[in-house]
Order: structure tokens, then C-alpha cells, then sequence
């Protein structure tokens, strides 16, 4: 995300995410053929993050919330 934050959509290709990642090219296009699905992907798995942290939270909340 910080490549396209930067470089904007058309300046964040694969290879230019590889790189800054150091990977390679080649190694990147294997998982990600494209930045769709490089960037589909990144998408996702913040999604997942943010899903588990507010998990988490609400538990924590709740843990208080019986205690006190």
C-alpha cells in the first residue's frame, strides 16, 4: 500500500513492489500475476488484521466489563 500511496497506480507495478519488498520480480509475479491481485490480496489480509484486533478488543471489554 505504501508503493501506491507513493507512486500511484500506474507507478506501482510488481516490479516496483518486489523491489521494495527485495524480492524478485519473478518471484512476486509467481504468488501475484498482477498488481489486481497483489493489491487484492494486501486488501484482504489487512481486512483480516483489523477483523482479529477488534475481536480482541470486544473480549477484552467484555473480560472488564464482568470484572467490574
Amino acid at each position: 500500500m505504501a508503493c501506491l500511496a507513493e507512486h500511484g497506480w500506474a507507478g506501482s507495478t510488481v516490479s516496483v513492489v518486489s523491489e521494495r519488498a527485495g524480492i524478485s520480480r519473478g518471484a512476486a509475479q509467481h504468488h501475484f500475476p498482477t498488481r489486481e491481485d497483489l493489491l487484492t490480496d494486501d486488501h484482504a489480509r489487512r481486512e483480516r488484521v483489523v477483523s482479529q484486533w477488534a475481536d480482541l478488543l470486544a473480549q477484552a471489554l467484555d473480560c472488564a466489563a464482568a470484572q467490574g
